[in-house]
């Protein structure tokens, strides 16, 4: 099962914000994305509680992002092959 929730770590413990749908002595296993700022973490919140969906990318920010690897490619491989390079660091 896939929950995803908001918690505070508080005194060296993790303190969900809402119930949980687990048995007592369940073991389970936990992923942390922590929040870089309030926003970011209010932002968090309300995807947890189910108030707000994220997009899916667009169309117009999957190209930036085709364009963005291509410029990053091209300046990669003004440095020349990457075997050279790596030959070169090791003398």
């Amino acid at each position: 099962m896939l929950q995803t929730i908001t918690a505070i770590y508080e005194q060296g413990r993790l303190r969900p914000l809402q119930p949980l749908n687990l048995r007592e002595n369940e073991t389970v296993q936990i992923q942390l994305l922590t929040a870089q700022s309030e926003a970011e973490a209010a932002l968090i919140a309300l995807v947890s509680a189910g108030l707000i969906r994220l997009a899916p990318p667009t169309i117009e920010s999957l190209a930036a992002m085709d364009e963005d690897r291509a410029n990053a490619a091209y300046e990669l491989g003004k440095a020349g092959p990457v075997s050279e390079l790596i030959l070169e660091d090791r003398g």
